[in-house]
């Protein structure tokens, strides 16, 4: 086999590995206890870091389609569950507590993409305890959600805002976020957690950040996030400067030969 036909299944079986996958993160609901991580046993085995309540793990790439999920304290399964996984989406698992059992349970909610130029941000009711909240932007409603129900995501301008949860039928707030920044470019997901002692409050995380419309002037600044165009182009250049070597190698050697 030829070098560059070398080069070319390596770039090849890259490409269908970055097209054969999704992204997924650990959120941590559960107050108390240590940290959980998240292991995902699919077409190979992944496993996410521990990560604090309250808090979210990095994505993560994880095979597309049917895998089987573990949420470990140490390496001792405390709630596990399936879920099916889009080829080029993006995840968050949210790891709950059981409002009627000591034993947590997994949620897994597909995360929106942003558009540029938009803000993006929906909320996600993670509280057990919380048996339902009308959720507020600056007081537009923005929907009324159970424990685990999730709102459509929302575009408002971008600028700063207040994020309430209120009690149904009353003007009781149950947990409020005052100077939340929503930028242009970005979506997010807010998520209302608390219970067992748990303050009930918002948390914050950014879902996906819109792909630059142009390549970045230095770096691969364009590459994270959604950037398989520039993935694509990475490698088609890879590809093209180890042509463009070899042929020059080749032209190199000839001309030795007819030298002497």
């Amino acid at each position: 086999m030829s070098l560059l036909g070398g080069v070319v299944i390596l770039l090849s079986l890259s490409v269908g590995d970055a097209f054969a996958a999704a992204e997924i993160r650990l959120l941590n609901a559960v107050p108390g206890g240590p940290p959980p991580h998240l292991q995902v046993s699919a077409a190979r085995q992944v496993k996410l870091e521990a990560t604090d309540f309250g808090e979210a793990t990095e994505y993560t790439a994880t095979p597309a389609g049917r895998a089987r999920l573990a949420l470990l304290a140490g390496e001792k399964p405390i709630a596990e569950a399936s879920s099916s996984f889009e080829e080029g989406a993006r995840y968050t698992v949210v790891a709950v507590r059981n409002r009627n059992s000591e034993a947590p349970q997994l949620r897994v909610y597909r995360d929106g993409p942003a558009a540029a130029g938009k803000a993006r941000l929906r909320v996600v009711s993670a509280a057990p305890e919380v048996n339902g909240a009308e959720i507020t932007l600056d007081g537009r409603q923005l929907g009324s959600l159970s424990p685990g129900e999730v709102a459509d995501y929302a575009a408002p301008d971008p600028g700063t805002y207040r994020l309430a949860a209120v009690k149904p039928d009353s003007e009781d707030e149950l947990a409020a976020l005052p100077g939340l920044s929503l930028v242009a470019g970005t979506a997010a997901s807010a998520y209302l957690i608390g219970s067992a002692g748990e303050r009930t409050r918002f948390v914050v995380h950014e879902d996906a950040v819109a792909a630059p419309t142009v390549g970045p002037a230095t770096g691969l600044g364009g590459v994270a996030g959604g950037g398989m165009n520039w993935l694509l182009a990475i490698l088609s250049a890879a590809a093209a400067g180890t042509l463009g070597g070899l042929l020059y190698s080749r032209a190199r050697t000839s001309g030795d030969r007819a030298g002497r």
